[in-house]
């Protein structure tokens, strides 16, 4: 059994939030995708500070920081939860799945590296990353013995990666 993945597609034409402002790859996505996909976005962090066009750290917003900390503490729980109801159903390998980045650019480690280390995942596969300019926000390729893989839409040309064969 082969598992591919692709994220982050942003397929809601409802709202008023093109995506072409992360380049041309952009243009018309929602033709290049031979997929009907279903999911939830989930999770929603995009940190505390305030980064300028070139993804230098120009702010801090401590409120924010606090906010951040509060859903990093609950999706960590949900997480963990996640994993050790697969373990009492029998299951011994896992791979992780995550909308957003399982570190921020200020990180090399998180609470979602150390679940996955902790559980022994084989593979951490996450999107949200857009435009080549935020491709390098997070892990990718192995780090600690553990596959990371950025799957957003424009990262893959909106072609799925094999996560496993």
């Amino acid at each position: 059994m082969a598992l591919y993945a692709l994220g982050d597609l942003h397929l809601s034409f409802q709202a008023d939030k093109t995506m072409d402002v992360f380049g041309r790859v952009w243009r018309h996505h929602e033709r290049k995708i031979e997929y009907a996909l279903v999911g939830t976005k989930g999770f929603t962090f995009e940190g505390p500070f305030y980064l300028n066009r070139r993804g230098e750290i120009i702010g801090w917003d401590e409120e924010r920081e606090a906010h951040a900390r509060k859903l990093v503490a609950r999706e960590t729980e949900r997480l963990r939860d996640s994993f050790d109801q697969a373990e009492k159903a029998g299951f011994r390998k896992f791979i992780m799945f995550l909308h957003y980045p399982p570190t921020s650019i200020l990180e090399e480690t998180s609470p979602f590296t150390e679940i996955a280390k902790e559980y022994g995942a084989e593979a951490v596969v996450y999107s949200h990353c857009h435009g080549e300019s935020r491709f390098g926000d997070s892990i990718r390729g192995d780090f600690q013995g553990i596959r990371y893989m950025l799957v957003s839409g424009d990262y893959l040309n909106f072609r799925p990666a094999l996560v496993m064969e």
